[in-house]
């Protein structure tokens, strides 16, 4: 048997004046702010802060490229959309810091700043290791050819017998 669709509706609207004040009752005052609130707007300024770097790499180069085919009409494209681009990440970034304060998004610019600059500078101790790995092999790839070309060549040449080993008496 179905229910009725005035109960349905009753226990729908029962639902909508209780859940505002339940919500209400767990909510922390107006104004306050909350240790992941930080943490979520700081993330959202690096997100930003990341993919306005990536943006306009990318627009960059496509303008380098264009310039060097020649394509003025592209270029003009592409210093508009790099500009509307700005404007959008500015516009984002303010309301970044319109929630947090100024002390707060200084402090937060700073982070991003700090782990961004820690990031790359990982990013070069693990290319540097990298690059001394790959040199290892190379040398030891280049010890074992020469060690097989020198025991080929002895082979070719018939010394390939060890002399015999000789006595540790003395006078003989």
């Amino acid at each position: 048997m179905r229910p009725r669709p005035w109960i349905v509706m009753l226990a729908f609207l029962a639902t909508m004046s209780v859940a505002p004040r339940a919500a209400a009752q767990s909510e922390p005052p107006q104004g306050a702010w909350s240790e992941g609130d930080k943490v979520t707007e700081v993330r959202q300024l690096a997100t930003q802060e990341r993919l306005q770097r990536l943006r306009t790499a990318r627009i960059e180069r496509l303008r380098q490229l264009a310039a060097a085919k020649g394509q003025t009409e592209r270029i003009a494209a592409l210093d508009k959309l790099s500009a509307k681009q700005s404007q959008l990440y500015e516009r984002r970034v303010a309301r970044i810091r319109e929630r947090l304060g100024d002390a707060e998004f200084k402090a937060a610019q700073q982070r991003v700043r700090n782990a961004r600059i820690e990031s790359a500078r990982t990013q070069d101790r693990e290319r540097n290791a990298r690059e001394l790995q790959q040199e290892r092999e190379k040398r030891d790839r280049e010890e074992k050819a020469r060690k097989k070309d020198a025991r080929e060549k002895a082979a070719r040449e018939g010394a390939g017998t060890r002399p015999a080993p000789r006595s540790n008496r003395p006078g003989k």
